[in-house]
């Protein structure tokens, strides 16, 4: 229970709820020991304890860009950081795309005390994902706090914009955070570390060469073509107005003005209950478990960094009641660098890297090199800078088909977790134990890695994905071998084989290191009967977002065979020698040139592009920047969960039960004179409906409208609409199935044809038959398609929308609503990116924002 410090003295609570079935007792004084009560119950008989602990904090500080804020219960503790700073018009430079730490244009830095390093801190961190409270006591800038073409850029602003760094804009502001905070935390970086951290920001416009260069002016080995080198550190300083946040113009003084204090060790615990949910910040390991034990039969979570939720939507903070914030738990901050390596279970991805660099030399973790590579090719460095790697293994225990690569890299050197339950009591696991185990009221502690007096032990861990960083991988692997190299690499002991990707149930390898138990790896034969067995024991299982399984077993086989390459260089054809090493790309190069005609300057004289500092700056603002009208209320779409169905039952009563929740709109509810289709007749003769009267073609379909005050309670509003489905069928999601069932469009667009293609390959000396398959592209413009109606007030509708195609908009509007064309007006704000993606989507969108302006008009 908690109590309240008055006067320096322990006020002692009235009565004691038992944990497990909430009787009430009423405390004895004479049982405290050292702040610590027990007690038995006595209607259940359940033993338990209790510490009386001072005062919680019911709100959180913070300072955004040197201008102080304070927020409590009026935020829901599920609010993140970028929510925040975007709602309250704090940051509109901070962009919104995926909202799952995936894309980095919400990067913002944070400044914060760092256990680890016992000092203050400042870097890049995915806003998205940290959620609001989690910022007690962090000073953030945003690009707002760096500078502004009215003011005057900042050096890595001004940059950019010089390079033609900024195409559509959209991720600019990023860009720039992100170089700033890399700058922050170290001012002499070189080319080689710009390009490994900038894995944190999309771009999907300018290919990254401009850009690169831009950063690489700030590298110590800048190449002479890009002017630069080392930023002077008072360039490198923001300079703002504690006052209004922005930067300083010089106009107002800024004495008398308390300095925000940055968050540190000494910081107090925090509870602030919201109306569903409750926020929770212990301060101590001890206090920790009294929360666990308190709330061990509610639905919790505990918080670090917020970042599961991008790869596993349950994880999201809205799902629970109460949420615990661990980072103030100082216990799990430790680092033990002995004969047996303990790292706390509040070290980020990027504290763990800084470790095993820091080891790389040392012949006892011949693991070291491997992890910090590995390590690196995990999540990105936003993500890194504020990811557990305990909350990585979290994700794991969930979802056992989850490819891990902190769990790969784990139990590759059979590590060991040191796990705390609700009672105070710690017990260490395997990682396999830990799998089965019952996380309910317990905390990871810490992990235990070994280190080996041995010097032929070889450790080599792989990850093979869609792309090298922010992915999960398709397999991974770790080998750990002792190889005895002078004789014939013989295997000495047990090898340890672990790899993911095949199935939910293997983990290791299991009959392959039984069968290379002391034997020479060096053998061919004995090479090939591990293959051999090796691909018996791989049976991939399917999953729908997972690689064809016989490219994963065919994975896992060469990523086994390239290990053993690796080591036993000395046996191997020198042909074969480069399979068994790491690629190492070299930094970007990249060269302009081009031709211009002088005669015709202005028109063809290469200039930096005029919007350039507004976009660099993030001053120029999308359409999801600009002010809210007046009374302006947010719409969420209700989409099928599956295809090829028929609707059963809707059932929108729950989540018209939720505060701000305005309508549930259906197709029943387009005026009469409208037509559900939002593609345009003189456009198509196809028909799509706009929301779906019974028949569910495809996954995504939309079902119906939500409309609420706030984007955030539309998007909760939505996802508790339950809708039933009948005639479930296999849907068609492969071309050669669609052909074989003869399921083609009614009218395809027409062919492009040029010359003669088929008397050209008739005349043709040579000729080659096959086919040809291509995959889908996701056109990824950062930009959400995006649409703002609003009623004219005489019977017309106003649209602004993310579009490249007007007038297509138009007519999609004015049929839906039955309208005149000329009763609709279109305007369009710049766009971030589009690539094609927003010739004929927005139609779609447009269409059910329209509908949802003109029935809540």
């Amino acid at each position: 229970m908690f109590s309240r410090r008055i006067k320096n003295e322990l006020k002692f609570p009235a009565t004691i709820a038992c944990p497990i079935c909430t009787a009430s007792h009423i405390p004895r004084k004479d049982s405290l020991t050292n702040g610590v009560y027990a007690c038995t119950c006595e209607n259940c008989g359940h033993f338990f304890k209790f510490r009386t602990i001072q005062d919680f904090k019911s709100s959180i500080s913070f300072s955004v860009n040197g201008k102080q804020y304070t927020a409590g219960n009026e935020y829901n503790p599920a609010t993140s950081l970028a929510e925040f700073l975007r709602h309250t018009g704090i940051s509109v430079g901070t962009k919104g795309c995926c909202y799952e730490g995936g894309c980095g244009v919400c990067l913002v830095t944070v400044k914060l005390y760092e256990p680890v390093s016992k000092q203050k801190i400042e870097y890049a961190v995915n806003s998205c994902c940290l959620q609001l409270f989690t910022c007690d006591g962090f000073e953030i800038t945003t690009i707002e706090g760096l500078g502004n073409p009215k003011t005057g850029l900042h050096v890595i602003q001004d940059k950019l914009a010089q390079h033609d760094g900024a195409q559509c804009g959209f991720c600019s502001p990023a860009q720039v955070m992100n170089m700033y905070g890399l700058l922050k935390e170290n001012p002499t970086v070189t080319v080689q570390q710009i390009e490994d951290d900038f894995d944190a920001t999309i771009c999907r416009c300018t290919g990254y060469r401009s850009i690169l260069d831009a950063m690489k002016t700030f590298a110590v080995d800048a190449p002479p073509k890009l002017k630069g080198g080392i930023v002077d550190i008072e360039e490198l300083e923001a300079k703002l107005c504690k006052k209004t946040g922005k930067t300083c113009n010089g106009h107002c003084k800024n004495s008398g003005l308390n300095n925000h204090k940055c968050s540190d060790e000494t910081a107090k615990s925090i509870r602030i209950v919201g109306a569903t949910t409750q926020w929770l910040k212990p301060t101590s390991l001890s206090e920790l478990t009294q929360f666990l034990s308190q709330f061990l039969q509610s639905k919790y979570r505990l918080v670090f960094g917020n970042t599961s939720f991008g790869v596993f939507q349950e994880f999201g903070p809205w799902n629970f009641d109460t949420l615990i914030d661990i980072r103030g738990v100082q216990e799990l901050y430790a680092i033990s660098l002995s004969s047996t390596i303990v790292l706390g279970a509040n070290l980020s991805l990027n504290n763990l890297i800084d470790v095993f660099q820091s080891k790389i030399t040392d012949p006892k973790v011949p693991y070291a090199s491997a992890f910090v590579q590995h390590l690196k090719n995990t999540a990105q460095k936003g993500i890194r800078n504020m990811s557990s790697w305990a909350g990585n293994l979290i994700m794991k225990h969930a979802h056992p088909e989850f490819p891990s690569d902190v769990f790969v890299l784990l139990e590759t050197v059979s590590a060991k977790l040191t796990i705390l339950d609700a009672s105070g009591t710690q017990a260490v696991y395997g990682l396999l134990d830990f799998l089965k185990l019952d996380l309910k009221g317990k905390v990871i502690v810490s992990v235990s890695l070994p280190t080996y007096n041995s010097t032929t032990v070889c450790v080599r861990t792989f990850k093979t994905s869609h792309r090298l960083q922010a992915c999960k991988a398709y397999v991974n692997a770790g080998f750990n071998f002792d190889l005895d190299a002078a004789n014939n690499f013989l295997v000495k002991g047990r090898p340890s084989i672990v790899i993911q990707g095949i199935s939910s149930a293997l983990i290791h390898a299991t009959q392959t290191e039984a069968y290379l138990e002391n034997k020479a790896l060096g053998s061919p034969a004995v090479l090939q009967g591990a293959i051999t067995v090796l691909s018996s024991e791989l049976i991939p299982e399917t999953y729908p977002d997972w690689a064809d399984p016989t490219y994963r077993k065919s994975l896992a086989i060469s990523l086994f065979y390239k290990f053993v390459l690796g080591m036993c260089q000395s046996k191997a054809d020198v042909r074969y020698i480069s399979g068994g090493q790491g690629l190492v790309r070299q930094p970007i190069v990249g060269i302009q040139d081009f031709d211009t005609d002088e005669s015709m300057w202005p028109v063809t004289k290469p200039i930096e592009k005029i919007t350039a500092p507004y976009l660099t700056s993030g001053v120029a603002k999308f359409l999801d920047d600009l002010s809210p009208l007046p009374g302006e209320l947010s719409a969420a779409v209700v989409i099928s969960t599956v295809a090829n169905a028929t609707i059963d039952k809707i059932d929108a009563s729950i989540a018209l039960s939720l505060p701000g929740v305005v309508a549930f709109i259906q197709a029943s509810d387009i005026p009469q004179g409208g037509v559900n289709n939002w593609r345009p007749k003189g456009n198509s003769d196809t028909v799509e409906e706009l929301l779906s009267t019974g028949t569910i073609h495809f996954a995504g379909q939309p079902i119906g409208i939500i409309v609420a005050d706030i984007e955030t309670t539309a998007q909760t509003a939505a996802s508790l609409v339950q809708v039933t489905y009948k005639n479930i069928q296999p849907p068609i999601v492969d071309i050669q199935v669609a052909i074989k069932n003869k399921r083609f469009f009614p009218n395809p667009p027409p062919p492009f044809v040029t010359g003669d293609p088929t008397g050209a390959i008739a005349a043709s000396p040579h000729k080659i038959s096959g086919n040809i398959g291509c995959g889908s592209q996701y056109h990824f413009h950062l930009e959400s398609q995006t649409t703002i109606c609003a009623p004219n007030g005489v019977g017309g509708m106003n649209v602004k929308a993310t579009t490249q195609w007007i007038d297509g908009v138009l007519e999609t509007v004015s049929q839906v609503l039955g309208l005149q064309q000329s009763q609709v007006t279109v305007e369009v704000e710049r766009l971030g990116g589009a690539f094609g993606g927003k010739i004929t989507q927005n139609f779609l969108v447009s269409g059910l924002c329209a509908l949802a302006a003109y029935v809540v008009g």
